[in-house]
């Protein structure tokens, strides 16, 4: 009879079957597997407060714009300080943390793109009405 603890392990071997983490993977840093939440709630404020007062700035410009930033920036912000409250694994948590920061900084971008191709394509007419 064989023991099968003895047999090599397949080379198919689930990701979280391994013994060992992979040091490339980066699910396994150690931002998303321990720490605590002031980790993601300190960058996510700076994040917050640059975003809405560049919205606030904007505001000068555009209405719809500015103001859809704004209630994103406010929303995704108030979920991670909901997630970062609430029980349960450091893991979960923190990579729950990291989407929601991730998602804030990536909608701020794009509508600060959008407000910035709106404005330029509004200046453009301005001065093709000028010549």
């Amino acid at each position: 009879m064989r023991d099968p603890s003895s047999e090599p392990s397949p080379p198919y071997r689930r990701r979280r079957d391994r013994r060992t983490p992979d040091a490339t993977d980066w699910s396994n840093q150690a931002s998303l597997q321990t720490g605590s939440v002031r980790r993601w709630l300190i960058p996510g404020s700076i994040l917050a407060v640059i975003a809405i007062a560049l919205f606030a700035f904007a505001l000068t410009l555009q209405l719809v714009v500015p103001i859809l930033g704004l209630a994103l920036v406010v929303v995704l912000w108030v979920l991670m300080f909901v997630v970062a409250r609430r029980p349960g694994d450091a893991p979960s948590r923190n990579r729950t943390l990291a989407w929601l920061m991730g998602s804030m900084a990536l909608g701020s971008l794009l509508l600060v793109l959008v407000l910035y191709w709106l404005e330029a394509s509004a200046a453009r007419e301005t001065v093709g009405a000028l010549a």
